[in-house]
């Protein structure tokens, strides 16, 4: 009893009988789309006549798996990856940014005892101060610590 083809097995026995007899992948490129990927395939004779022309095709992936294919007949390989390229690129998303920020300015501190003029930076982002890997608990000016 034969087992069913899957889905994808046929995809690429009917891309194999495309491309013909005798006929191996040389060079493939994989493109990412938001659905999916998009696959550029050149095969090159493998065995006599090895004077045949190239044979590039386009396979389309969903979950990594064939799902379709299309001979590409008008374009040799560069350019079946430069059109596909482009046609990536216009179904990409815009990239969303955040407003550019200044990073937070350091808090000065005011500690008693210290000369006058010396003032002290408080870590930004929240980080602790320390000294000598203590944390140091700092007050303000005529405040409790």
């Amino acid at each position: 009893m034969q087992r069913p083809l899957t889905p994808s097995f046929k995809v690429v026995t009917e891309i194999a009988r495309h491309a013909g007899s005798g006929m191996t992948v040389a060079r493939f490129q994989s493109l990412r789309f938001p659905t999916g990927a998009c696959q550029v395939w050149e095969f090159t004779p493998a065995l006599p006549p090895l004077d045949r022309p190239p044979v590039v095709v386009a396979v389309f992936l969903r979950q990594g798996r064939p799902e379709t294919w299309t001979p590409v007949a008008d374009r040799d390989y560069e350019g079946a990856l430069r059109h596909y390229a482009g046609l990536a690129a216009a179904t990409r998303p815009a990239p969303v940014t955040a407003p550019a920020m200044a990073p937070p300015a350091p808090i000065p501190l005011v500690v008693p005892g210290l000369p006058p003029g010396v003032r002290i930076a408080a870590p930004a982002r929240g980080k602790p101060l320390t000294i000598g890997g203590q944390p140091v608990a700092v007050a303000a000016a005529g405040g409790a610590p």
